[in-house]
């Protein structure tokens, strides 16, 4: 005999989340982060420049996470060229 949560769980309608809205919502979480280690590079102490160390750290994390972001977006494209062929068949 089932119970009572076990009935609920097969009542509730289940949220099935694409591949394409998966990769969607890392994309957006990878362009947050980008935005946000910019904001933090551009807020750190003058110049600018190689020779401030702060400065380098912060934009070579800046750096990390617009790759991050980039590898989010070629996913988000792969999920769509498959989502695109799967409608072909």
């Amino acid at each position: 005999m089932r119970s009572n949560k076990a009935r609920e769980q097969e009542r509730a309608p289940r949220k099935v989340v694409s591949a394409v809205e998966r990769a969607s919502k890392h994309v957006e979480a990878a362009r947050r982060a980008a935005d946000a280690s910019l904001a933090r590079a551009k807020a750190a102490p003058r110049p600018h420049e190689i020779t401030n160390p702060v400065f380098v750290a912060l934009f070579d994390a800046h750096q990390q996470d617009r790759e991050a972001l980039f590898a989010a977006m070629r996913a988000l494209d792969a999920a769509r060229t498959d989502e695109s062929a799967d409608d072909l068949v």
